[in-house]
């Protein structure tokens, strides 16, 4: 297995209410928890958190170090909670996964190239979807799916789902005529563009053996 990120972490005893007072000295709470794993409460640098998200990018797979602990941890980003105003780091959830168990997670779809269509001046690209929901092993998962529009000539043409490329062992929970990409004409370009919602949090990954674990973390570890 290539070399992963790794980020360090240490044990918390705060938490409730008073973890607001670490927020206030810099520090960032956190838990990690997955699939036969007991709930760990951690915490980590506020600066260290904000470095590591940056390199990672997408839903990549890394280790977490905890402090004490003698091997690293497997893991996945489940979810960041950040200020809505400020937006600062709040919270962080590492989901622990099992390199032998498939996961299926949200994964950014990501175009490159240039449309012929474009270029011409035939039309616009309508981008269809920011994200598909893919299964794989961990080690397996792609940090993104990217999408050559470079085919693109003419009004109408379109790329689907079932066109992509997908990397090896890797599965994607979607309908094959989904529309990634399509070629509309520019007067057009209003009513075919569908809004899409930008959600800043990381990809929400699932175990698929084990789905209770966020209901264990909203039991044992409820924060303000």
């Amino acid at each position: 297995m290539p070399e992963m990120l790794s980020i360090e972490v240490q044990p918390r005893t705060v938490s409730g209410k008073k973890v607001k007072s670490l927020r206030r000295q810099g520090v960032v709470p956190g838990v990690i928890y997955g699939h036969d794993v007991s709930l760990r409460a951690v915490q980590m640098e506020e600066r260290g958190v904000d470095r590591f998200l940056a390199r990672l990018g997408g839903s990549s797979l890394f280790s977490v170090r905890v402090s004490g602990e003698d091997a690293p941890r497997p893991a996945i980003i489940r979810a960041v909670q950040r200020d809505i105003l400020t937006q600062r780091v709040t919270h962080v959830d590492f989901l622990q996964v099992s390199l032998s168990e498939r996961i299926r997670s949200h994964v950014p779809v990501v175009f490159v190239g240039e449309a012929p269509a474009v270029s011409a001046g035939v039309g616009e690209v309508v981008h269809g979807i920011p994200s598909l929901e893919v299964e794989c092993l961990p080690t397996e998962l792609p940090s993104a799916i990217t999408v050559d529009i470079g085919g693109l000539a003419q009004v109408d043409d379109t790329i689907t789902v079932g066109d992509l490329q997908l990397p090896a062992g890797v599965v994607v929970h979607a309908a094959a005529e989904q529309m990634v990409a399509r070629v509309v004409a520019e007067r057009a370009i209003e009513e075919e563009e569908t809004p899409v919602e930008v959600v800043e949090a990381p990809p929400e990954v699932e175990v698929i053996v084990e789905r209770k674990a966020k209901e264990r973390r909203e039991r044992t570890d409820q924060e303000s």
